[in-house]
């Protein structure tokens, strides 16, 4: 499991890849190695590099696809994993009406 500190090093990485585009992939891809080594087999980095060869082949596909954003989410989509059957507690998520 990870420890706060790992969290907020999770939070510094999103919120600067939403509000500086200057962060790379290698950057996030680097970071997310670190954040998911020794995570189970479901949710290691194998599996999201698995995940990132196929967004890029799809994204490739999909005409007016944003390849960095989509790489970018692909490498950023299991840092917040829940245990299985849980309720995720989003009461800090303001909801659209």
């Amino acid at each position: 499991m990870m420890g706060s500190k790992s969290y907020t090093l999770k939070i510094e990485l999103i919120l600067s890849a939403r509000m500086d585009m200057t962060v790379n992939l290698e950057q996030i891809l680097g970071t997310v190695e670190l954040l998911l080594h020794n995570q189970s087999p479901a949710h290691d980095f194998q599996h999201i590099l698995r995940v990132y060869r196929n967004a890029e082949m799809i994204s490739k596909k999909e005409e007016g696809a944003d390849l960095d954003i989509v790489l970018a989410a692909a490498l950023l989509h299991d840092l917040v994993v829940y245990p299985k059957g849980s309720t995720p507690n989003t009461s800090g998520i303001q909801q659209k009406k």
